[in-house]
């Protein structure tokens, strides 16, 4: 074989390696491209999940109610309860009446403790027909007919917890009247000297008010401060101010003297009428 045959030999060795390598390379760029299309469709099916806020309420104290949010159904309430808190009055289990104390209900069902406080979500609910009475964590409910608002708790939802029930209750609300002051609203409010026993007083605590004379630790003279004996038996605060109901029962023989959210009651002797919050 001569020189010339062995050139054209050489070149066409060299095509046929070209060609394999060609091949070669197509097949990987057509498998890479698969590929990236592959991942790109995945990533595009990836949705967030929705997420849900609850409103910060400013000024949280352990006397804070839900009063305010009433007609707010379903709404969620962030509260923040300071440590080293004392309890204040509740009605209900695990779904309390919108005028009980939120901090106190939340060490009820167990979410907290009055050394530790902390934050809380509760829900603002529909009023009910009937609020039981019932013990837990060393707290105890009041019982309560029908009431126009509630709240509960989503980390703790009714059925969820142990009470040991200390009220029998009754289906309906009781039968009362309520006796209108001259002057509903007003820290000098005190029940009307024409107010029967069983009747009702609504009256409306403006904010920042000014603290009244208070006789007796629930019950309370008739002639008793009602907003104030409502600060002291732990229902409004004088900051916040609120609408509470007094009932009106019969005088007792004797009233007895506290210190109890910063009022000083006073101690009594036998009174004709006296009122009180529960």
């Amino acid at each position: 074989m001569n020189r010339y045959q062995l050139g054209t030999l050489g070149v066409l060795i060299a095509l046929l390696i070209g060609a394999c390598g060609g091949s070669s390379e197509e097949t990987t760029a057509s498998d890479t491209t698969s590929d990236t299309t592959t991942t790109s469709t995945t990533a595009a099916t990836t949705t967030a999940p929705e997420t849900i806020l609850a409103i910060t309420v400013p000024d949280v104290d352990w006397t804070t109610r839900t009063v305010d949010y009433r007609e707010q159904v379903g709404e969620l309430l962030l509260f923040d309860c300071p440590a080293e808190g004392s309890a204040s009055s509740i009605w209900g289990i695990e779904t309390y009446t919108d005028d009980s104390s939120v901090c106190t209900a939340a060490v009820h069902v167990g979410l907290l403790t009055f050394e530790n406080g902390g934050e809380v979500i509760v829900e603002i609910a529909p009023g009910q027909d009937q609020y039981p009475a019932g013990t837990a964590n060393d707290i105890e409910s009041g019982s309560w007919p029908s009431w126009p608002g509630s709240f509960i708790f989503p980390d703790a939802p009714p059925g969820t917890g142990a009470f040991v029930i200390t009220t029998t209750t009754t289906t309906a609300a009781p039968e009362t009247t309520t006796t209108e002051p001259e002057d509903p609203s007003g820290w000098d409010v005190e029940v009307p000297a024409e107010a029967e026993v069983g009747s009702t007083i609504e009256v409306v605590c403006e904010a920042n008010g000014d603290l009244g004379p208070v006789w007796g630790s629930d019950p309370y003279t008739a002639d008793a401060s009602i907003c104030s004996a409502a600060v002291h038996a732990g229902i409004i605060s004088v900051e916040e101010g609120g609408f509470v109901i007094a009932f009106v029962t019969e005088g007792e023989e004797s009233y007895e003297g506290t210190i109890s959210n910063g009022v000083t009651s006073f101690a009594w002797p036998a009174f004709t009428k006296s009122f009180t919050f529960s």
